[in-house]
């Protein structure tokens, strides 16, 4: 069984109503904890700075969800 933790982090795009979603695989714990909240925003800041995917303008931060999934082997 193994535990993985993924950011999962919405932006506007240049196109009304559209958003981006970009999905961070090995994101800390400590995300969920206090001080986590501007730690995503920080890293959201950098990435709209950057504008680094073709085709999409991201214009600002949405959201952004912790997402914790648990795989359990099924042996035959």
């Amino acid at each position: 069984m193994s535990t993985t933790n993924t950011l999962r982090m919405s932006f506007t795009t240049g196109t009304a109503g559209e958003y981006f979603t970009l999905s961070l695989n090995y994101a800390k714990s400590a995300l969920k904890e206090t001080g986590g909240l501007a730690t995503v925003q920080t890293a959201a800041a950098a990435i709209i700075a950057q504008q680094p995917f073709d085709g999409v303008t991201l214009g600002g931060f949405s959201s952004a969800d912790f997402v914790e999934r648990t795989v359990t082997e099924i042996n035959s």
